[in-house]
């Protein structure tokens, strides 16, 4: 609602693709480009890599966006040697950020730091939220202005990212504050890890002689296999994808108020075909 009681129709502003490999860019229907990993940290990609994805994206007339995750001490040694390439590229980009010592990091480069949906305190869980509660009506949307205004203050951010809820999202709180706000479509996150299941699970199923062992040795796994897990959340479809566990859960644009505009980020490219072939389903 606004000062007169009048609705806000939302609408989209702008659409952003995530993608995870250069032969998705033509796959992409998008005006900006997501590449990188929000989750692990040994999905990093190089420095070459990031570069010349960030340089194609640029001939295509595409904003970019590069996607960071949570990372330890060793990986964080990564992304700073990554930052040190882009600013080498001029990078004018977006640096999406999922963890404090990355922001930090971003914020000593001198980049435009983004704040991911792993650092907004949002409702995750499809189980946490039924139609007939009034969770959404007592709690709210999961944060609230001073988050916005901490990252804002110290760091300079104006843009968080968020996903849908399976209730309703009222963020009109939010409308006069001057931020921009991003959200994903169709699968939201649930939680993450630093052991890889996806990794740990394949070994077993294949019988290899290192199940259990090294499972910090990423092998790619996830690149293309996902787990369904059965019954976790009826009716949501929940999987495993890598490290982290998502539910599919496509925007409905008008479960969403309070806001004039927000960017729709589809992360669903590469990964609908693998959903409808799920080769393995395992119990939550």
């Amino acid at each position: 609602m606004n000062m007169d009681g009048n609705e806000i129709k939302i609408r989209i502003e702008s659409k952003a693709a995530v993608i995870d490999c250069e032969t998705q860019l033509s796959l992409a229907s998008a005006n900006r480009i997501y590449f990188g990993s929000e989750t692990c940290e040994r999905s990093i990609p190089d420095e070459k890599v990031v570069c010349d994805i960030y340089r194609k994206t640029r001939e295509m007339g595409l904003e970019f966006s590069l996607l960071t995750p949570p990372c330890t001490d060793p990986f964080l040694g990564k992304i700073k040697k990554l930052l040190s390439s882009l600013r080498e590229q001029r990078f004018s980009g977006e640096i999406i950020v999922n963890d404090i010592g990355v922001l930090n990091c971003v914020n000593d480069f001198g980049f435009e730091p983004v704040i991911g949906r792993l650092l907004m305190p949002v409702f995750r869980d499809p189980r946490f939220y039924e139609p007939t509660d009034d969770l959404v009506h007592r709690y709210g949307v999961g944060f609230n202005r001073h988050t916005l205004i901490f990252f804002n203050e110290k760091f300079g951010v104006t843009r968080f990212e968020i996903q849908p809820t399976s209730g309703p999202l009222d963020l009109s709180d939010f409308q006069s504050m001057g931020f921009s706000f991003s959200i994903y479509s169709p699968l939201s996150i649930i939680s993450r890890t630093r052991l890889c299941p996806t990794e740990a699970y394949s070994r077993f199923a294949s019988k290899s002689t290192s199940a259990g062992r090294d499972l910090y040795v990423c092998s790619k796994t996830c690149r293309d296999t996902m787990f369904l897990l059965n019954d976790a959340a009826p009716p949501h479809k929940v999987m495993i994808i890598g490290n982290a566990i998502y539910y599919e859960n496509p925007l409905n644009i008008e479960s969403v108020t309070g806001l004039t505009s927000i960017r729709l980020v589809e992360n669903g490219i590469g990964k609908t075909e693998i959903l409808k072939n799920i080769r393995e389903k395992v119990p939550l």
